[in-house]
């Protein structure tokens, strides 16, 4: 089984997926003015004293943002996605408080509707947030969620091995390798193999080893 190896594909990745936000942006308000209250404008930079510059359309001007919410993930103009974080997070363990019931519910609860809320998109913000510490933990109190054990002397890391659960960030980084392979193999309708350029080593590890573009 090929398993090639990421490196770092992710910021070229992102910035390609904010660059096709901003077209269709521009698109949709092209249709009408009805529509551009839902236009805003968000700037992806590093500057600290960025250029204060109005952009207008049909002689409207957008609202300036500091974060947005598109396709479901919320992004900021410093591309951290603690904003994203900070929000899957809070829904997450809201849905589950809501959705207490015998262990076997709770149990499909977790794996049907909190976990995939904090894996949604996992391939764009992964791995450039420094929080993944704040999702591991939406899965050990889901942990207690489903055993109903909230004992402080029980031991969450048993839990974990008993229900056999990865770690969260095991199954984002299995997720991006699937991605990844899926683009080598030409599964997904995208060009974007053709950034990748594929190393030749005769060194120990796996032949399909990708540069940093």
């Amino acid at each position: 089984m090929i398993q090639p190896y990421i490196t770092e594909y992710h910021h070229l990745l992102t910035l390609l997926i904010f660059c096709v936000i901003l077209i269709l942006f521009t698109l949709g308000s092209a249709s009408g003015s009805r529509n551009l209250t839902k236009c805003q404008i968000l700037r992806v930079m590093l500057k600290h004293k960025p250029v204060d510059a109005p952009y207008t359309i049909h002689d409207q001007t957008l609202e300036l943002v500091d974060s947005a919410k598109y396709l479901g993930v919320t992004t900021d103009s410093k591309l951290n996605f603690n904003n994203h974080i900070d929000s899957v997070a809070k829904k997450a363990n809201g849905t589950r408080a809501f959705l207490n019931r015998s262990q076997s519910i709770r149990y499909l609860t977790y794996k049907m509707y909190i976990r995939p809320m904090v894996e949604y998109a996992s391939t764009v913000w992964d791995p450039h947030t420094r929080r993944s510490n704040k999702l591991e933990q939406v899965q050990r109190h889901s942990a207690r969620y489903v055993t109903g054990n909230h004992y402080y002397t029980s031991s969450i890391s048993a839990m974990l091995r008993d229900f056999e659960w990865p770690t969260l960030e095991q199954r984002r980084h299995l997720s991006r390798l699937t991605m990844l392979y899926k683009i080598y193999n030409h599964l997904i309708d995208t060009d974007f193999i053709s950034q990748l350029t594929l190393r030749q080593s005769n060194t120990r590890g796996h032949a399909s080893r990708f540069l940093q573009p």
